[in-house]
This record gives structure tokens, sequence and C-alpha cells, in this order.
């Protein structure tokens, strides 16, 4: 939770090799359906959504860079890297 956000974070490694895909981009937009289905699924099972205690929802990509050993060479956390889709709830 961020103050009456909640967050669901997505995290990707990649060994950061010339013409590799950057771990952010391997969040692909089916991917992004289906973390957002699964959140609205959640927060509707635990009624987040209506009433006073509504939420909000926020969609972070952590991004793990791994050197040529494996060894983390850079995390980068994307706050708000995607939305949900508007017809999620159909």
């Amino acid at each position: 939770m961020d103050r009456e956000t909640l967050c669901f974070i997505e995290v990707k490694s990649r060994q950061g090799r010339p013409g590799s895909v950057a771990p952010a981009e391997a969040v692909t937009p089916s991917k992004q359906r289906q973390v957002a289905r699964l959140a609205w699924q959640y927060a509707l099972r635990n009624h987040l959504l209506s009433g006073a205690e509504e939420i909000s929802l926020r969609f972070d990509v952590v991004a793990v860079t791994l050197d040529s050993a494996g060894l983390v060479a850079h995390i980068d956390l994307i706050q708000g890297a995607f939305f949900a889709p508007e017809n999620l709830g159909e």
C-alpha cells in the first residue's frame, strides 16, 4: 500500500547484453492485462473497490538488470508503469 493506493508490482530481470530486451519491455501488453485482471479480482474479492474505503490501484514494474556474471547491476522502480484496460470488469 502507498497511502490509499494498492500497488501491484511485476518484477522482471534480464542480463544486460547488447541487443537484449530491457527488463521493463518484457512486461508485454498481454502480461499487463493478466496482472490487471488478477489485481481487479483481488480488489473485488476483498471489497476494496466500493464504499467509503475505496482505494485506487497502481501497477508498478521493478526492472532488474544483471551483469554477465548474473549479479545485480541495476534496479529500477517504475511507478505507474501501466494502466488497467478500460473494459477490465466486463
